[in-house]
């Protein structure tokens, strides 16, 4: 499985879990589209969560994150909301029936298949923020 690979910080430990504050590289920084993987849609670093193991916080790391996530995420958040708008309008236009002389109910039904899908990104991109299968490396140690 390929991966992409950053570098982070291990900012916080907690529940087992070590938080990584991605840091993004030269390489992502210079695209028009940046990467999925080190930028959140927050105006801060975007933070993965890992399974502690014996990282320790303020520990510099390399983080590999597993391809597809970005892909998976991608499609999430820009093709689910299309395809389950229009697969609510199509619905909502067999609801109606499709002599009706108005279209509420393909507006309707557009609108609920749209807020479906962005509740539907909303959880996925929580689980995908929780990189499980993520290979992390510690690049140096905490001076104690």
């Amino acid at each position: 499985m390929r991966k992409v690979t950053h570098t982070g910080k291990v900012v916080r430990i907690a529940d087992g879990k070590a938080t990584i504050e991605i840091q993004t590289s030269e390489r992502c920084s210079t695209f028009a589209y940046r990467c999925a993987c080190c930028h959140s849609l927050e105006a801060e670093p975007k933070k993965v969560d890992v399974p502690r193991g014996d990282l320790q916080e303020g520990e510099i790391v390399s983080i590999g994150i597993p391809e597809y996530s970005s892909y998976l995420s991608t499609f999430v958040i820009l093709g689910l909301p299309v395809i389950l708008f229009i697969a609510g309008a199509v619905a909502g236009w067999f609801l109606e029936g499709r002599a009706g002389g108005h279209d509420m109910g393909i507006i309707m039904g557009g609108l609920c298949g749209f807020v479906v899908a962005v509740f539907v990104a909303v959880i996925v991109n929580r689980k995908l923020s929780d990189v499980a299968n993520s290979d992390v490396r510690r690049l140096n140690e905490v001076e104690a």
